[in-house]
């Protein structure tokens, strides 16, 4: 942040910090101001002209600068800045307060004219600087592909959702809180994929994982079922979960095309398994969310659970001759969606000794030529609605 009332100079180090060393950069012209800023965001370095105004349209103060960084060691309402260089175009006040920044390790600088002199000492700061590791620790993360309609979802929850934003990150992440049946406090980060697929799943995990570091990531949403194994809007969780279209395509002797999969498949821990297994043979939670459906519009079938194998796949399916080949890798398969490995397979291996990643993802159609959009608001919900439950009960 350039704390600095003259556009000269905050032109000439503006310049410097961004189009040369690619820093993110702020602006502000007061003691008040730049308080304020400070107060909101954390700075690596502070760059502060000595005579600035104490607010904005109120006259200059010779000694702003000063006051402003005697503030700032007193202060334990803002986020005190890591590195500060003082500027100054005055030599009186460098002659004044050159010992004042000298006795607490920060350069004062007399002038803008030697740019080079500029640009090395906000280099050396950015070059000995190590960002912290983690922003804030979460509990849970909720990710999910889409933001329409799963997200969305998730974000009706009654959760309290915050929006927030990271520098440098382009995602939009919400934090909320659960309270649990026995009255702790679950931390819950929820955000969403850039787009469908297993490699946006895969990156948007891996980082929740790396900024947050969360004991356990759930991935809600929409997923196509097989017929016969479960109805629209029951809830599927994948063990195992697979790339169906991992192996070798390769010319048989006799000239015809063939796929000889081979299959990774990445499961879930007993502990988690075994609680959704209670969740669907007591039918605990399901009635209620079937009936707290905010609408007369729902399926003819009870609501269900089901536990099973879930094929991740790079493409939309409604074809029934591709559903039936999948099926044949793992014939208890019970549904077939887009991220589900991807987001498996970055978890286990997003720090040392992995981190738990459940997909419980709700049937909306079933990957045929009749397949629609009439049902994922449903299945969004219903999805969207067990995970908190299971946070509340069995977390």
């Amino acid at each position: 942040m350039i704390v600095d009332d003259g556009y000269e100079k905050t032109q000439v180090i503006s310049k410097i910090a961004k189009d040369d060393l690619f820093c993110n950069v702020d602006y502000c012209n007061s003691i008040r101001q730049a308080l304020q800023f400070m107060s909101l965001k954390h700075y690596h370095i502070l760059i502060v002209d000595i005579q600035i105004p104490t607010s904005l349209g109120e006259p200059i103060n010779e000694k702003g600068g000063i006051e402003l960084v005697e503030i700032i060691e007193l202060d334990n309402n803002i986020y005190k800045p890591v590195y500060i260089i003082g500027v100054t175009s005055h030599h009186h006040s460098y002659d004044k307060w050159a010992r004042f920044f000298l006795d607490k390790g920060w350069p004062l600088i007399l002038g803008i004219e030697d740019i080079e002199r500029i640009k090395t000492i906000i280099a050396n700061k950015v070059a000995h600087y190590k960002a912290p590791e983690t922003v804030k620790c979460f509990d849970v993360a909720i990710v999910t592909a889409l933001t329409a309609v799963e997200l969305d979802a998730v974000l009706k929850l009654e959760c309290g959702w915050e929006e927030f934003c990271l520098d440098n990150d382009e995602s939009y992440y919400y934090s909320g809180e659960i309270i649990k049946k026995n009255g702790d406090v679950v931390n819950v980060l929820a955000t969403s994929c850039s787009r469908m697929g297993i490699a946006s799943a895969s990156a948007t995990v891996m980082k929740v994982c790396n900024y947050f570091n969360p004991k356990k990531v759930f991935m809600c949403g929409i997923a196509a079922g097989i017929k016969g194994k479960v109805n629209l809007g029951d809830i599927m969780v994948g063990d195992p979960c697979w790339d169906w279209g991992s192996g070798k395509n390769t010319i048989t002797p006799n000239g015809r095309t063939e796929m000889r999969n081979a299959p990774h498949q990445v499961a879930i821990n007993v502990g988690d398994r075994t609680k959704f297994q209670r969740i669907s043979t007591r039918r605990l939670f399901l009635d209620a969310i079937f009936s707290g459906w905010p609408s007369d519009k729902r399926p003819t079938t009870p609501l269900s659970l089901k536990v099973g194998p879930i094929a991740t796949g790079a493409v939309v399916l409604e074809n029934p001759i591709v559903v039936e080949d999948i099926q044949s890798q793992h014939r208890e398969t019970i549904g077939i969606e887009m991220e589900g490995y991807g987001a498996m397979l970055a978890a286990t291996l997003a720090n040392k000794g992995g981190v738990d990643c459940i997909i419980v993802k709700s049937v909306c159609d079933f990957a045929d030529p009749e397949k629609n959009d009439d049902w994922q608001d449903y299945a969004a919900y219903t999805s969207a609605t067990i995970v908190y439950h299971y946070i509340v009960d069995f977390l």
